[in-house]
């Protein structure tokens, strides 16, 4: 594995994401995504959508979720 890979992945593993409160793994998200799209925004819902070359065709969509099961 690349450095750079290894680092992304022990930056998403490391960062605290219990379902309702994603918000530390969904910063390190749109730091990534940052690199690779023309615009990264998200919504009210806590989506992170990365944009790039947005009345391109076909357009393409990855999808994935942030949270995580957390214990009390």
């Amino acid at each position: 594995m690349k450095k750079e890979s290894f680092q992304l992945l022990a930056d998403l593993v490391q960062a605290p994401s219990p379902s309702g409160f994603e918000e530390p793994v969904q910063k390190v998200v749109r730091k990534e995504m940052k690199k690779f799209a023309d615009e990264v925004k998200t919504d009210v819902h806590g989506n992170v959508m990365g944009i790039k070359n947005s009345q391109g065709k076909p357009r393409l969509m990855l999808a994935g979720h942030c949270d995580e099961i957390g214990f009390t």
